[in-house]
């Protein structure tokens, strides 16, 4: 066992799903479509198959990879038969490969994705027909932030994802969300090296920048956060949340504001968390330009952008968001 993967023998009631594994790791590899997952299920009816050596690898209580052993034997020049056993088909669930190579050198770190998606749990809604009750993730969130929290280096532990793009529909709860990573980045965000989390290092003076093209959609966010923190007893005890003025973290310092044009300083500093709300209502880039200047003063600051399409958006500086994350999606750009 190495972290928290499980090596044993396969069970038979598993043979299905291990197809299934080989199907998706070998489609389109080596030739159009494949064969492997056939090839396996064939073998296992030869006698040569070795039941006693067909492995796969757990993880979470899923099968994430596949081993298998053979019989066989090679015919040497001077007439001897030499009895060996060959090895293989052999997989990886397809999102794992290549993790903590020289080539890829980051790791999916569980404990990382979880902190993330548990901290929702501490953060009371506010609003709707689920006020006063703890923020539940609908399953493509937690995907969504547990690919972005959980994707880490294999040394450092420091993010792989530094900027995102989030485009969805009005009511989609955008700005309880974001409001609600704000005040994470504020209270508990941290950094550490892979499944190593008593070495956590926190961030001292947390900067947390809720931009908008104007003042009013910029409070929206930092607003949401407000009535969150003070709604949720295990963040209100790590927060000073005045009516009118930044948040500030009670030890550490730091501050989470509302940034927009009208922002008399909009010099960012050090943002550890941006989110830029409503991106396809801004003229130019200015403000998200402002926050990713700073960047470079951060261990893992993360810059989020927020849109809803809108009108006229082709002509915005967030058509060209939308066009890079197209051609990410589609594998052109990697």
């Amino acid at each position: 066992m190495k972290n928290d993967c499980i090596i044993r023998l396969e069970r038979t009631e598993e043979h299905r799903q291990v197809e299934h594994l080989i199907r998706e790791s070998f489609w389109n590899v080596y030739r159009p479509g494949c064969l492997e997952h056939y090839v396996i299920h064939q073998l296992r009816k030869d006698p040569a198959f070795v039941p006693e050596l067909d492995f796969v690898m757990e993880r979470n209580g899923q099968i994430i990879g596949q081993n298998m052993f053979m019989r066989a034997e090679i015919q040497s020049d001077d007439g001897r038969i030499i009895p060996i056993m060959t090895m293989g088909p052999i997989c990886i669930r397809n999102d794992l490969k290549r993790q903590g190579t020289e080539d890829f050198p980051y790791v999916f770190d569980t404990t990382r994705a979880d902190r993330i998606v548990h901290w929702f749990g501490q953060c009371i809604q506010t609003r709707g027909v689920e006020q006063s009750q703890p923020i539940k993730l609908q399953p493509w969130q937690v995907f969504d932030l547990g690919c972005t929290y959980g994707w880490v280096h294999k040394d450092t532990g420091s993010r792989r994802f530094n900027e995102t793009y989030n485009k969805r529909a009005r009511g989609n709860f955008k700005s309880t969300e974001k409001s609600s990573q704000g005040l994470y980045h504020m209270c508990a965000d941290c950094i550490y090296p892979p499944y190593k989390p008593e070495l956590a290092v926190f961030e001292e003076e947390p900067e947390v920048e809720c931009a908008a093209v104007d003042r009013g959609q910029a409070n929206r966010v930092l607003g949401d956060a407000k009535k969150i923190g003070l709604k949720s007893p295990n963040i209100f005890k790590r927060l000073v949340i005045p009516r009118s003025n930044p948040i500030v973290h009670r030890t550490r310092g730091g501050f989470m504001r509302a940034l927009s044009k009208d922002t008399k300083n909009k010099d960012s500093g050090a943002p550890s968390y941006f989110v830029v709300d409503e991106y396809h209502a801004h003229p130019t880039s200015e403000i998200k330009d402002i926050g990713k200047s700073g960047f470079g003063k951060r261990a893992q600051p993360l810059l989020d952008v927020i849109t809803t399409a809108g009108d006229n958006a082709e002509r915005k500086p967030c058509y060209k968001d939308e066009l890079y994350a197209k051609r990410v999606v589609t594998g052109e750009v990697v």
